[in-house]
């Protein structure tokens, strides 16, 4: 891990909001597999 400071503070995170995206697509569309009503 190189650089303390601002790098350390902005890429994780960029990657907690990226991740939780991705978790929350995933978890439409696992529902919309369960109910394709919605």
């Amino acid at each position: 891990m190189k650089g303390r400071g601002i790098g350390l503070h902005s890429e994780p995170l960029y990657f907690l909001t990226k991740s939780c995206a991705e978790r929350a697509n995933q978890l439409m569309e696992n529902h919309k597999k369960l109910d394709p009503g919605v």
